[in-house]
């Protein structure tokens, strides 16, 4: 019985070891009903939000503070606006603006803590407050076509989600509306290819035009030298047939005039 009981205190030690160590909402608390079991791997996932979210930074990790600080800033961001204060006036919308779905599509589920909900705050302002109070002053954008609708069904699962056995249909639909928003934008970057694709095809073929153009006028002045080259070696040849003729007429010029240097007349 020794050698069992020591293996649990060791077992029991560890987790309270790590739970001292990592946020509450960051790992399961020791002895839950979805903790992984004592003889598990070390990197076997400890709870169904790490099977369907990753695992979650261990204190033996290299990089373990990074990770874990990183870690707990992402879940504070889906965090910061996770209630709405009606008595204030400020009222949930029933479909999230774009930048609050992306929060909701990354929440974890309740052991992160609250989920991230889009509130219209009560100045009257048509972004939301999470938007508004955004330091880039990026616009709130809201969410179109076919992702509407899963952002809208996102929102319902999202609301009954109590436990980890709802983790499941609410990382499925997480996963529908992430891949929308990835259709969405590569659908908005589609006409400024297309343009891109326009314009290079339109370079290309001036390119090829310009590179014509040069090629004939490159043969067309081979052209003409050749033509010349002919044309001179055609006078050549003709000055060199005319050229006995011309000094046979020019004896013949110089006998008659001898001839006439010697009438009296």
């Amino acid at each position: 019985m020794a050698p069992r009981l020591t293996r649990m205190i060791v077992h029991k030690t560890s987790h309270k070891d790590r739970s001292s160590t990592i946020l509450a909402s960051q790992i399961d608390p020791p002895g839950s009903s979805h903790s992984a079991p004592p003889n598990a791997p070390p990197n076997a996932p400890q709870s169904k939000r790490e099977l369907l979210y990753g695992p979650l930074p261990r204190a033996g990790d290299n990089n373990y503070e990074e990770a874990i600080a990183k870690r707990n800033e992402a879940a504070g961001r889906r965090r910061r606006y996770s209630t709405c204060n009606e008595a204030a006036g400020e009222t949930q919308r029933a479909i999230p603006c774009a930048r609050c779905a992306r929060h909701l599509a990354d929440w974890e589920g309740p052991d992160e803590g609250p989920r991230p909900i889009c509130v219209d705050g009560a100045s009257g302002s048509t972004k939301c407050t999470r938007c508004s109070s955004d330091s880039s002053k990026k616009p709130c954008v809201e969410v179109t076509g076919a992702a509407r609708a899963m952002v809208r069904a996102l929102e319902d699962v999202a609301q009954k989600v109590s436990s980890d056995a709802d983790l499941p249909l609410l990382h499925s639909s997480q996963l529908s509306v992430k891949k929308a928003f990835q259709q969405a934008t590569a659908a908005s970057k589609l006409p400024a290819i297309l343009q891109e694709k326009a314009d290079r095809e339109k370079q290309e073929y001036k390119d090829e035009r310009r590179l014509l153009a040069a090629e004939m006028q490159a043969k067309a002045t081979s052209d003409m030298a050749s033509s010349i080259t002919r044309l001179a070696d055609i006078i050549e040849r003709g000055f060199a047939r005319l050229q006995p003729v011309v000094a046979a007429g020019l004896s013949e010029d110089a006998l008659d005039g001898d001839e006439d240097s010697d009438s009296v007349y």
